[in-house]
């Protein structure tokens, strides 16, 4: 089995060679018909020789380099080979002159594209030593017109001044590209984490989620039983009291394992246009008709634009209303007040869209700063029970319905505001065409 490594670089590798001849043929076939209009044209037998030889290995690597173990060395031997090859082309093509030498170029790139700055700058060093190499052979030939050593003659100065510059040019590139190369490594390695990351969480997720519908089918049986067992006539009033903890315990079992099921699996939203007086009005009716909103304990409504329309699944909308609410109960213990406000307001992205914003407002004792970034994380709960997954479901729906949720406490109370885009034209918060009202 190949590791994840392995076959990143052997991808890169075959990009390489794939994209290599595509590059450098219509480049040498341009720079080789330039050399019409220059009177001391190079032997072209020996030019089409090289490319020939080049192309060959090219082949050659293409066929046996994935069974190669290293390849690191793989790689760095290619590199060498299109160096040697460049150098031999500019020697019998102007030297430092030579427009070939900007095939050095492709080279260093191709080592940062693999070994990033550090292939960069060892390949640049290497160019450069051996383009010295062909300038020192060349001009030290006995057919030189002058000693190119003589520091005193012009052809010295120009010739190494123009190695001067190819030496910016290839540790520039060298450099540059590196850093751009091991940029993007970097990112796409920490992406590459991220999705295992992301992966293994939904096996697990898939996997607890399998787990809980197991445990809820005896857990039926034994609640079941129980309550046969309970309304025994000849069962002590002490047993009794036990069988009602019982069940009272399978029954929060129960409450947890389907919330845990919700958040794992949500069902999708059905959305459908509903107005806002609608969807709040039997939302805030139910709200006070539970138990946890007896006296002393107030809720009032203010609606701003009551006839606005939004676009969500009613259901999903009102579960996240009861789960505020029932959340700011429980911060009120000796009763206080639940506001709840709607007011329409511009969305954040400056498309001149509209939203509604929702704003949660209650009396009770807060969130202190250091929960306040948790509350929204599964399984996280400051009350003696509970699962802790009730404002990670919220959040979930209220992102389902292509709105967001943020929270702001002191000692004072707590204010969820959720904000829901109103879509007349059929675009999402984004601007983007999602659906239509029919």
């Amino acid at each position: 089995m190949k590791s994840p490594k392995r076959e990143a670089l052997l991808n890169r590798l075959t990009w390489l060679m794939m994209g290599r001849p595509l590059l450098a043929i219509p480049l040498l076939t341009l720079i080789l018909f330039s050399f019409h209009s220059i009177e001391s044209t190079p032997d072209a037998r020996l030019f089409y020789f090289l490319v020939v030889l080049r192309g060959c290995l090219t082949l050659f690597h293409f066929i046996v380099f994935r069974g190669t173990k290293n390849l690191d060395a793989f790689t760095a031997l290619q590199l060498i080979l299109d160096l040697f090859l460049e150098s031999v082309l500019i020697g019998v093509t102007g030297n430092v002159e030579s427009p070939f030498s900007i095939l050095y170029i492709g080279t260093i790139v191709s080592s940062t594209f693999f070994f990033y700055e550090k292939g960069g700058v060892i390949t640049a060093t290497a160019a450069l030593l051996l383009l010295g190499i062909v300038v020192f052979l060349k001009e030290s030939h006995p057919s030189a017109e002058v000693a190119s050593f003589s520091f005193t003659h012009p052809i010295f100065f120009e010739t190494y001044y123009r190695l001067f510059l190819h030496a910016i040019a290839f540790y520039s590139v060298g450099l540059v590209s590196g850093f751009f190369f091991s940029k993007s490594h970097k990112q796409f390695k920490m992406m590459e984490e991220e999705m295992h990351q992301k992966r293994w969480l939904a096996i697990i997720g898939e996997m607890a989620a399998g787990m809980a519908h197991e445990i809820r089918n005896p857990l039926a049986s034994l609640s079941g039983s129980i309550q046969l067992l309970k309304n025994e006539p000849s069962l002590q009033e002490e047993n009794r009291r036990l069988m009602e903890i019982a069940l009272h315990e399978t029954d929060r079992l129960n409450a947890i394992i389907t919330e845990f099921l919700l958040y794992a699996n949500p069902n999708p939203p059905k959305r459908r246009w509903i107005t806002l007086d609608h969807l709040l009005n039997e939302s805030v009716e139910l709200i006070r008709k539970s138990k946890e909103a007896a006296e002393p304990t107030q809720v009032i409504l203010k609606m701003s634009d009551p006839s606005s329309e939004l676009f969500v699944d009613p259901d999903q909308m009102k579960q996240v209303f009861w789960n505020l609410a029932i959340n700011a109960f429980a911060a009120m213990p000796q009763g206080g007040t639940l506001t709840l406000t709607t007011k329409q307001i511009p969305c954040a992205n400056g498309s001149g869209q509209k939203a509604i914003a929702f704003y949660f407002q209650d009396t009770g004792m807060g969130i202190s700063k250091e929960n306040l970034s948790k509350i929204f994380y599964p399984f996280f709960t400051t009350k003696s029970s509970g699962s802790g997954l009730g404002l990670s479901i919220v959040q979930r729906i209220i992102e389902q319905n292509n709105g967001a949720i943020g929270v702001e406490s002191a000692p004072t109370g707590t204010i969820f505001k959720i904000v829901i885009p109103i879509h007349p034209m059929g675009v999402d918060i984004s601007g983007n065409p999602v659906w239509k009202k029919s």
